[in-house]
């Protein structure tokens, strides 16, 4: 999927700067392309990565204090497992081998992630309605209402999400519900099992001290605004025109509306697209500058895959050498 990605992305590149209409538009782009600013957006983009893996310490167990460069890792090798397949495979996979790795069950590293995925959808849907409704931003008149009905929707959902968080037991009754429809009785059972080890898992995050749950909203605000800095950044090194609360709300509303787009495969294109309409629609931007911004995010997206990739290698050569974590249940 990674190399399907690339093999795509820069097929694009090429493709663009072959085509007539578009052969000057590239160049032009090219040469005011200032890649110190370039560099200083990736800079910016990284601190995310480790702000998302303070916010998932935050809240695991207290006894559970794991080093924050490899929960770095275990965060870029979700992303890299979310390219491979449908789903919330990616944290999955990073809960099961912190699981491995530290002494934390399964259910206690899945819980932690969840509610952290969980509290960081719902700050950056909140920041986004905060800025749609307190900034003017450079909308076309004929796409208002959309982008109104889009905001509102998407804050009303980030609250949905947060009250089911903090409710996790109206998940339980749903989840085991649904599994009315599965035939294999083994099977139900297991999985009847797994929700309810999970779901205690989550009560008892959600049951911890306040602070906790402060501290980790701190750091999904850092990990946003390290994202819209670096497409900020990004822009600055194309020295294109932008609008800031633009910027800001086009990432805001992209990654608040991405949870709809998750469980499809190359739900990334789904994202890029959103996010490539809204660069021109809401930030201010021509549809060069905007295509070339989307490019860029994606790219570092891929080098942190890449990243991923070498924690993955990491993580299972390791696994065998650490003392064994606790058993589920």
């Amino acid at each position: 999927m990674v190399i399907i990605t690339i093999l795509v992305l820069f097929s694009l590149i090429g493709a663009l700067q072959t085509l007539p209409l578009t052969h000057g538009v590239t160049d032009d782009i090219l040469e005011r392309l200032n890649w110190a600013w370039l560099a200083l957006s990736c800079v910016a983009m990284s601190m995310a990565f480790i702000c998302m893996a303070a916010r998932w310490r935050a809240l695991m167990p207290e006894t559970v204090h794991p080093p924050l460069h490899e929960l770095t890792g275990l965060i870029c090798a979700g992303l890299l497992l979310n390219y491979a397949a449908p789903g919330p495979v990616g944290e999955l996979g990073a809960a099961w081998f912190a699981h491995k790795r530290y002494p934390i069950t399964l259910e206690a590293s899945l819980a932690s992630g969840i509610c952290a995925r969980l509290l960081g959808l719902m700050t950056t849907a909140i920041l986004g309605v905060i800025i749609w409704l307190a900034f003017d931003l450079p909308i076309a008149e004929s796409h208002q209402g959309l982008i109104q009905s889009s905001a509102i929707l998407i804050g009303c959902g980030g609250l949905l999400i947060g009250v089911l968080a903090a409710f996790p037991k109206q998940w339980q009754r749903f989840l085991l519900e649904t599994l009315r429809f599965i035939p294999h009785q083994g099977l139900k059972i297991r999985l009847e099992r797994a929700i309810n080890r999970v779901t205690d898992a989550v009560s008892q995050v959600i049951n911890q001290h306040p602070m906790r749950y402060v501290r980790a909203v701190l750091w999904s605000t850092g990990a946003h605004s390290s994202v819209i800095l670096g497409i900020v950044l990004a822009a600055v090194a194309l020295n294109a025109p932008f609008s800031l609360a633009g910027l800001a709300f086009t990432y805001t509303m992209t990654t608040a509306a991405a949870v709809l787009l998750f469980a499809f495969p190359g739900s990334y294109l789904g994202w890029d697209a959103l996010f490539l309409g809204l660069l021109i629609t809401t930030a201010g931007m021509g549809t060069a500058e905007a295509t070339a911004i989307a490019l860029i995010v994606r790219l570092q997206q891929i080098v942190y895959m890449g990243l991923g990739g070498f924690s993955l290698r990491w993580l299972i050569k390791g696994i065998e050498k650490q003392p064994k974590s606790p058993e589920m249940g």
